[in-house]
């Protein structure tokens, strides 16, 4: 990096005159830097690359609108200057400055190299590929593949182009929603590639569930979105990127087309173009300015850079439209608004970055443990560090350790790793111990019944009459008949009148102390709460709205449909058919604390468990507290949850309106109150 960086100085100093460029301070960058942590929050992070220069000019020849830049083999830059119609070749140390295609190219609007240095220009208003070779001479033209399987009415409008080692290229054609267009090494068609999903909105859900799809065709067209930009790496895995899409707006394809990324690693973002590092690691640059930098598995390293809005600053953009990276991480981001290259060198905070990812993705988890501790030294919220150090105390065996570490990077995985651990050192040295003392004490309880067996039983007996006569407890012990015979339960709910509201209403707070219990002490291998962000009052309005909307609802329908059901008896009997929840729940929760990742599915089945259970006694008191038949239940519930849906969308329609409302009247009193 400083043999480059005094090379690129001297440039500087020898051309004054070759080139209009603007050099970036060391001492401050117009940008914040952000890192990510485990739940996608952006947390400021240590300047990763500063701006180091910028070019509109190269040599005689001045940049208009380019759309596209290419980092050959030999470190050459290759420039697609679409305003001006033409490819500039930059050697590495830019000294030679070369022109290829001016009078041939129509719109060049993406650029590659093979390794053969034969140059593949995607020549949008042509509709065509050209290849060039180094001189500059035209050596064959790839236009619309003319099979039945392109399809005669698809169009052919290449936008971006890249190629993998084996010869095969790849090109992104605008308003090709099929994929990527695949060809061989000998411009032969051979099928699409990685195609986006359709993504329909709530509308179009809304209209396929009520109308058929032959209805919805005619009306809605739901088509996958073209990619922006497609780059393919050292191991021919295909990258693309699309603008506004959700989920798929950065995407690592395998050899069947399939994302190996996550969906949700750029929510929100609309990306532009595409590279891939020298460790594997992703580069992006979108419409809103912002450079983003992931490692191999789609974990955010940097983000910095932003919107220029027309002050011209180096580091920020106003459209940026293709980007590049080097060997030693500098960066080449084109800019098609401002007619601009700008480079980026990595400080040296990044550069320690990159050396820990690289040993961390190799696997060399205690070479990585150094540099990890150096990045959280200077950024102790840098959530990959403590997952590298993790990983490199559990390769210690320092498993205690490596727990700490891994939640605090918010990795499961890791810590039901040193969890199992930890968990089988402590069955070794105390499961004797624990079969001992089970052992006595139920040797002495044996002991203890057998000679005071009937002064037991009495003391027993009298302890459960005392407090079976106090009404609050006969109350809450109507859980056990729900439990042991809930049709008893409902009809002593309706019939005889046994439980009161404030009880009920007891019992609901009861359970919601619980919701909170398994917020903040569930088994951290299955928690994915991020307890930071817990609000209080959300976590109200999110309990207590379903069980309010679903009694009213229940009630509504049932008064329309020859439902005996009161308000009060709906509200009592749905909480109680909420017993096994009140009961279990808290005990599942404390289990999950003892378990790893290794016994999800137990835990997920005791939770199942509980969750059907409730279910089931919903559903019998919905049947019994109506006197419905088990036809006119079914009816019942999909009317309720059908009036539920309605009272949401109603609710969310007037909140819209009575927010539009409101802000008429607020810029009206405004309006009149500025020219009175």
């Amino acid at each position: 990096m400083k043999k480059l960086l005094i090379i690129a100085l001297l440039v500087l100093a020898i051309f004054p005159l070759t080139f209009k460029t603007q050099a970036g301070s060391l001492d401050g960058v117009p940008y914040d830097t952000y890192t990510e942590d485990s739940n996608h929050n952006l947390i400021p992070s240590q300047t990763a690359y500063i701006p180091f220069a910028s070019y509109t000019v190269f040599g005689d020849y001045e940049l208009n609108r380019p759309e596209d830049i290419y980092l050959d083999h030999h470190n050459n830059l290759y420039i697609a200057d679409s305003g001006n119609n033409r490819i500039l070749v930059i050697n590495q140390n830019m000294t030679d400055i070369r022109v290829i295609g001016e009078t041939i190219l129509d719109n060049p609007t993406g650029v590659y190299v093979d390794q053969n240095d034969l140059i593949y220009v995607a020549d949008f208003d042509a509709e065509k590929v050209i290849i060039f070779n180094q001189a500059g001479n035209v050596l064959s033209e790839i236009t619309k593949p003319d099979v039945p399987m392109y399809g005669p009415t698809t169009a052919f409008r290449p936008s971006k182009i890249d190629g993998d080692a084996s010869g095969n290229i790849y090109i992104v054609s605008e308003g090709t929603n099929q994929g990527l267009v695949q060809l061989d090494n000998t411009g032969a068609f051979l099928g699409f590639f990685g195609a986006n999903p359709t993504e329909p909105d709530l509308r179009v859900i809304i209209l396929e569930s009520i109308f058929s799809d032959e209805i919805v065709d005619n009306f809605i067209k739901v088509i996958p979105q073209t990619m922006s930009d497609v780059t393919v790496d050292l191991d021919n895995r295909v990258y693309t990127v699309t603008r506004g899409s959700e989920g798929n707006a950065i995407k690592k394809l395998n050899i069947s087309g399939i994302n190996r990324l996550p969906t949700d690693m750029a929510d929100g973002l609309t990306m532009s173009a595409i590279t891939i590092g020298p460790i594997g690691n992703i580069y992006t640059v979108g419409d809103e300015g912002y450079v983003r930098e992931y490692d191999a598995d789609g974990n955010l390293l940097f983000q910095f850079g932003g919107r220029d809005n027309r002050t011209y600053q180096n580091g920020l953009f106003n459209t940026p439209s293709g980007i590049a990276v080097d060997d030693n991480y500098n960066l080449y981001i084109l800019d098609r608004a401002k007619s601009e290259l700008q480079i980026f060198i990595q400080t040296d905070y990044a550069s320690v970055v990159h050396v820990a990812v690289d040993l961390y993705q190799k696997g060399y988890y205690l070479d990585s443990k150094e540099p990890w501790e150096y990045v959280l030294a200077n950024n102790s919220l840098y959530d990959l560090a403590h997952q590298g150090i993790g990983q490199a105390l559990l390769k210690e065996k320092n498993y205690r350790e490596a727990m700490e570490s891994f939640e605090l990077a918010g990795y499961r995985e890791g810590y039901s790793d040193a969890f199992w651990e930890v968990r089988n050192e402590w069955l070794v040295n105390n499961l004797p111990i624990f079969f001992i003392v089970i052992l006595g004490l139920t040797a002495f309880s044996y002991i203890y019944k057998l000679i005071y067996k009937r002064r037991f039983i009495t003391i027993f007996t009298n302890v459960k009459q005392k407090a079976m006569n106090i009404q609050t407890i006969k109350e809450i012990s109507h859980i056990g008949t729900m439990i042991k015979n809930p049709f008893d339960g409902f009809y002593e709910i309706k019939r005889e009148h046994k439980i009161s509201i404030k009880i009920a209403t007891l019992l609901y707070l009861v359970l919601f102390l619980e919701s909170l219990f398994a917020i903040f002490f569930e088994g951290t291998s299955f928690n994915t709460h991020e307890l930071s962000t817990i609000s209080l009052l959300d976590q109200i309005i999110k309990f207590l709205a379903p069980i309010f909307l679903f009694v009213i609802a229940n009630y509504l329908v049932g008064a329309v449909s020859s439902g005996e059901g009161k308000l009060k008896d709906i509200y009592i009997a749905t909480i109680y058919a909420l017993s096994p929840l009140i009961i279990f729940w808290p005990i599942v929760i404390l289990l999950s604390r003892g378990m790893t990742l290794n016994e999800v599915f137990i835990y997920e089945a005791m939770m199942f468990a509980i969750v059907a259970w409730s279910g089931f006694l919903l559903f019998f008191m919905i049947k019994d507290i109506h006197n419905y038949s088990i036809k006119q239940t079914i009816l019942s519930i999909v009317i309720t949850l059908f009036a539920i849906t309605m009272m949401v969308v109603s609710f969310i329609l007037f909140s819209s309106l009575a927010e539009q409302a409101l802000n008429f009247i607020t810029e009206l009193f405004r309006e009149v109150f500025l020219r009175g």
